[in-house]
């Protein structure tokens, strides 16, 4: 059951974020000075791609691990790393993932023996250790807690990966134009959870120690998982860029329409017009919560959003959604927030880490948002 819970007073004055998955920090407070890529995103190259990250020993920040853990164990997470790309070609009949995807994961396993197109195969078991996916990012988003419709008061932890062309540990292995993004609803407070994260700033190297102590913070969300959800950004298999939600029912993973993002039936019409103009105030605070039958399943990431209401409001809602969040609304990477190709921070888009405008950016909101929640009685 979702706990109830009052926000503190220092998070009741609301500005309107960049991106609909962001609450504006609280004020009041520089007390604490946060470190953002120590507690905030970690991108930094010798985390990201050191042994803690690889799949083959399930190190505690790799895919393999996350697999297994969601899945309960080794056959479970098989089990749903099948789920994962199987929903993934659902959520998108057109695109080239069963192909290109899971047909090479599977040839890579000689036991299963399939032929060239996957066509026929004695078994299609997906081995953990060969997985295409890579590390590009960890994430601590607890400033996400106070939004209307969070799982968790304390918010999630991500774990970012991109998709390769080979096996995720092999270091010849090219990243591809696509992410998939672990995101977790931290169990607990966001006192406690802003704490945690924050023990990590008193590292002055990404060392072993300081991989350690993350480890020992990932290890409580991705160990004893409770998934929010798991976002897919596709630039690679389809014939346009589209942007997956995927969930966890009953044990299996499958698709879920997209948070906020209408389908395309309601652009243009009076029902989402009319819609909007009845939550105007929570949609210019970033506040509104898009009704799921409302929602799209899946959106083209270019796609600008059109809607019959005045520009601004139009603007502000755009902001809200999965493409106007990745399109129009912000500066990425390609679309990327966190890119799959890159390394250490530029990995990250100027929208959220602006080395010319560290205070204006994303992560500089997030840095007063934790500074306000640690600071504060």
């Amino acid at each position: 059951m979702k706990k109830t819970f009052a926000l503190l007073p220092l998070l009741a004055a609301a500005l309107v974020a960049a991106c609909g998955d962001d609450d504006a920090p609280p004020t009041g407070c520089d007390g604490v000075r946060v470190e953002r890529f120590r507690e905030l995103v970690v991108v930094d190259d010798a985390v990201v791609l050191g042994e803690r990250a690889r799949n083959v020993t399930r190190g505690p920040f790799g895919f393999a691990h996350a697999m297994a853990a969601l899945g309960g164990g080794e056959d479970g997470g098989r089990a749903l790393a099948r789920d994962l790309v199987d929903a993934w070609a659902e959520a998108a009949p057109t695109s080239r993932v069963r192909a290109d995807l899971t047909c090479a994961w599977l040839r890579r396993s000689s036991s299963n023996a399939c032929d060239d197109t996957c066509a026929r195969c004695a078994r299609e078991d997906l081995d953990l250790s060969r997985a295409p996916f890579r590390l590009a990012a960890i994430a601590n988003r607890v400033d996400l807690g106070a939004h209307p419709d969070a799982l968790s008061e304390a918010g999630e932890g991500r774990l970012v990966f991109a998709v390769v062309d080979g096996e995720g540990d092999d270091a010849a292995a090219k990243p591809l134009e696509a992410t998939v993004i672990f995101e977790y609803a931290l169990p607990g407070g966001r006192r406690e959870w802003a704490e945690r994260f924050h023990t990590l700033s008193r590292y002055t190297s990404f060392g072993d120690d300081y991989q350690a102590a993350l480890a020992a913070v990932t290890e409580r969300f991705v160990g004893a998982p409770r998934l929010a959800q798991i976002r897919v950004n596709d630039g690679a298999f389809g014939p346009a860029p589209r942007l997956y939600e995927l969930a966890l029912a009953q044990g299996r993973l499958g698709p879920r329409p997209l948070r906020n993002t209408p389908r395309a039936s309601l652009e243009g019409s009076l029902e989402l017009a009319a819609w909007i103009t009845e939550h105007e105030s929570d949609v210019r605070s970033d506040r509104h919560v898009v009704p799921v039958a409302m929602r799209a399943p899946s959106v083209d990431r270019g796609h600008v959003v059109s809607v019959g209401v005045a520009e601004d409001l139009r603007a502000a809602f755009a902001r809200g959604t999965c493409n106007g969040c990745h399109g129009e609304a912000a500066p990425t990477l390609g679309g990327f927030h966190v890119a799959p190709r890159g390394r250490g921070a530029a990995r990250l888009s100027t929208f959220v880490h602006d080395p010319a405008a560290p205070r204006k950016d994303d992560l500089g909101r997030r840095e007063a948002f934790v500074s306000g929640v640690l600071c504060a009685p």
